[in-house]
């Protein structure tokens, strides 16, 4: 742990405000550009015909321990000890967002654009 995480969560919190007022082919641009994050080997991304899935295997977490970001073509992660950024395959709209946390494992569904 850095002395700095704490100043890292708050500029990648603004990031992502600011990706949101931008709502646009900018923001997101702009959302891209923020500090590189991990991404696991323990997740993947489930291209329907209508919805994309996003599936996190994050075991010994409590589900009030996530905060999930959806933004356009993006979904992001935070947990303690854990910060995921995947792109998804096509366009979604973030406000269908619907998330569920079982056995250890964590879903996003949300419908396509």
């Amino acid at each position: 742990m850095s002395e700095f995480d704490d100043f890292d969560d708050v500029v990648n919190d603004l990031m992502r405000m600011a990706g949101r007022l931008l709502n646009g082919a900018r923001g997101a641009e702009f959302m891209r550009q923020g500090p590189p994050v991990e991404e696991t080997e323990q997740d993947e991304v489930i291209d329907g015909r209508d919805r994309v899935t996003y599936v996190l295997q994050a075991p010994g977490h409590e589900e009030r321990d996530f905060k999930i970001d959806v933004i356009r073509d993006e979904v992001d992660v935070t947990a303690p000890d854990l910060e995921v950024r995947r792109r998804l395959p096509s366009l979604v709209d973030p406000n269908t967002a619907v998330t569920s946390y079982r056995n250890g494992v964590l879903s996003v569904s949300v419908k396509k654009a």
